[in-house]
């Protein structure tokens, strides 16, 4: 009967240690700007406005860095087009995203990217079917091009079917 007792014991200690509820691994300090996105990539038309380089949409994802701060963040397309890995640093209260006019480099190549003008809109933008989502916005000068700043723009990605480019 005792060792019933200290089984019981023991596993009441168990179950009530793996109902610790402080921990949201969902969570970080970026994850307002933290987003999968659809953009595309254009450059100035020399008139103010732009044109669009006739590429699609590219896959882009932005997330935290390993420290989990809330001053800095990766802007990543998977090695595709751009070939871009980058980190920047980011206000999370006005949503904007830099790397402060210096060159950083690329994961990918190790060449090196500036990114400026970057911001996150709150429901600023519509996926292909309609639905509201965050836009992105950023402007990016690289140094497989240097002077070229190709400016990037896009929306969230849903996870529909439907919306998928």
């Amino acid at each position: 009967m005792k060792q019933i007792l200290i089984l019981i014991a023991v596993g009441v200690v168990f179950v009530l240690a793996s109902c610790e509820t402080d921990i949201d691994p969902g969570q970080n300090a970026v994850v307002k700007m933290s987003n999968e996105w659809w953009g595309q990539i254009y450059v100035p038309d020399g008139s103010g406005g732009l044109e669009d380089i006739g590429l699609g949409y590219q896959h882009l994802l932005t997330f935290s860095t390993a420290s989990g701060t809330a001053d800095s963040m990766f802007i990543d397309d998977f090695d595709g087009l751009l070939e871009l890995k980058a980190k920047v640093a980011c206000n999370v209260n006005d949503l904007t995203f830099t790397t402060n006019g210096e060159t950083v480099v690329e994961r990918y190549t190790d060449g090196t990217v500036i990114i400026g003008n970057g911001r996150i809109f709150i429901d600023g933008g519509k996926s292909t079917t309609g639905v509201k989502v965050d836009s992105i916005y950023f402007e990016a000068e690289f140094d497989w091009d240097p002077g070229q700043i190709y400016v990037v723009a896009g929306h969230g990605r849903t996870g529909f079917l439907e919306d998928e480019h």
